[in-house]
């Protein structure tokens, strides 16, 4: 998928629920509050789902993000494999309409 088509896949969706992996470091975090907030700006109804794994560090960036349910459709970033998602996330890796990853390994 081209970036462009990527856009107008997320400019079709009205509520978007963004996953991140476990451990999650800057990049998925970064990546998912980022998306999150340009997606509500259009107008979108997005939330990052909770990961059991946040901590206090990255809080100011997820601060007024976080769902405790995957609502819409399902986007995962900075997750190169669904074996990366924290037990919360797995029963919706079959639901990931759209991965947003950097990782040549991905699968």
């Amino acid at each position: 998928m081209t970036k462009t088509e990527a856009a107008a896949f997320l400019s079709a969706q009205e509520a978007v629920c963004i996953l991140t992996h476990r451990n999650p470091d800057g990049d998925t975090i970064g990546c998912a509050a980022a998306l999150c907030r340009g997606l509500r700006a259009l107008g979108k109804d997005a939330w990052v789902l909770e990961n059991p794994q946040f901590t206090p560090r990255y809080a100011p960036w997820l601060a007024g993000l976080l769902t405790g349910e995957a609502r819409g459709t399902v986007i995962s970033v900075d997750i190169a494999s669904a074996s990366l998602l924290p037990d919360n996330a797995r029963p919706l890796a079959e639901r990931i309409a759209l991965a947003v990853d950097h990782h040549a390994s991905h699968t």
